[in-house]
């Protein structure tokens, strides 16, 4: 999957400590590609791009990608746990629910836990 965005290496930060993916198969100032030091997939890609910032859920701003992330036994311990790891991380909530969490990647593209 890759994942446009102003700042690859920024991005790729942020998604490599939310979801342990420390190794760079790449790492550019236009790309950077992660992935997990198990080699299990998937990989993620990160590519410099320039267009206005997804505003979800206004449709003027539309998200470019939208990732939806299982929390492992997805029991009140493990969902805080990954909702402080995002927060710590830098992301932002924009919506808390009973099934899920919408939140905002440090580059406004939506994901939810």
């Amino acid at each position: 999957m890759v994942i446009d965005c102003f700042s690859p290496r920024a991005l790729a930060d942020f998604y490599a400590g939310l979801l342990d993916m420390p190794k760079r198969e790449l790492d550019t100032s236009e790309r950077v590609v992660i992935t997990r030091t198990d080699g299990r997939l998937p990989t993620l890609a990160f590519q410099h791009a320039q267009f206005p910032a997804p505003r979800w859920p206004d449709p003027a701003y539309p998200q470019q990608v939208h990732l939806d992330l299982h929390v492992p036994a997805a029991d009140e311990p493990s969902l805080q746990s990954a909702r402080a790891l995002a927060g710590s991380l830098g992301a932002i909530e924009l919506q808390p629910g009973p099934h899920h969490h919408v939140y905002a990647d440090p580059a406004a593209h939506p994901f939810c836990l």
